[in-house]
């Protein structure tokens, strides 16, 4: 890892600071850069509103894809618009997955502000450039304005361009990032569980048991069930709401071959609509 190469030591998240804080740290910072968020499967978008690091009264929210009508200089043009206004409004903008729109802010990425002082009232105001192609318009900049790119953490480190990475302050944020110790004892509980399910059934993996699961599965779970720290439970009641939420996911075929996962859910062929 980077923490590794650098200082030679194992990174130990008890003596650094939580991932959320700096996260916190920076949105709340006017002079600070823009944020990249590196994550997996878009799991960042989901951490920042459930964490209440942003709120959706002052939070626009733009998602690109792959489809060509959204690709075309028209959409573009509407996607640049709000980001406009939501920097005349001094918002925040979170970009998810929006490649093509990058170009299109790298004066604003740059924070190359120019300021324009109100001869009437003397308010200075901040200016800064946004570009499609070869035109480009001046807009007004509004305090607090924030810009917050999410993408793929395998992506940004092997697609996009170094020169766009440096604009930004980085950091990972994964759903284990906003787990207290007391809930990544749960995620190990659990995961031993899911290796004995996965023993008995015989299957090679427990991708192969437990439908989509992946390396955030437990710690989104386990956030879901508290409703990010807004409810009280106790570990125990945590881990029996995540064991019947994952014998929903598994495969009939580990139902019916391990023990462990079938006392989780006795009604699993009874209320599975899908089996008709």
């Amino acid at each position: 890892s980077f923490h590794r190469e650098c200082f030679q030591s194992k990174f130990d998240r008890k003596t650094h600071p939580p991932v959320v804080d700096l996260i916190a740290a920076n949105l709340n910072d006017p002079t600070a850069r823009h944020l990249m968020l590196l994550t997996k499967n878009g799991s960042a978008l989901s951490l920042l509103f459930g964490t209440k690091l942003l709120k959706n009264d002052n939070t626009v929210v733009l998602i690109g894809s792959e489809f060509p009508d959204d690709r075309n200089e028209l959409h573009l043009v509407t996607q640049i618009n709000q980001v406009k206004l939501a920097m005349a409004k001094g918002s925040t903008v979170v970009l998810l997955n929006h490649d093509n729109i990058y170009e299109a802010l790298y004066d604003v990425l740059n924070q190359r502000y120019l300021c324009k002082t109100d001869a009437v009232t003397g308010e200075t105001m901040k200016l800064l450039r946004l570009a499609i192609g070869s035109r480009s318009q001046l807009c007004s900049v509004g305090e607090g304005f924030k810009i917050v790119v999410i993408v793929e953490q395998d992506h940004a480190y092997n697609d996009l361009d170094l020169p766009l990475l440096n604009r930004f302050e980085k950091q990972v944020l994964y759903a284990e990032h906003v787990l207290s110790d007391k809930q990544m004892g749960i995620c190990r509980s659990i995961y031993k569980w899911m290796e004995t399910v996965v023993k008995e059934t015989g299957l090679p993996s427990v991708q192969q048991v437990f439908c989509g699961f992946h390396r955030g599965t437990i710690p989104s779970a386990i956030l879901t069930s508290v409703d990010y720290g807004r409810k009280e439970k106790t570990n125990s009641e945590i881990e029996e709401d995540l064991k019947y939420l994952f014998s929903l996911m598994a495969l009939p075929i580990a139902m019916i071959t391990s023990p462990t996962l079938s006392q989780e859910n006795q009604t699993f062929f009874e209320k599975q609509s899908h089996f008709g």
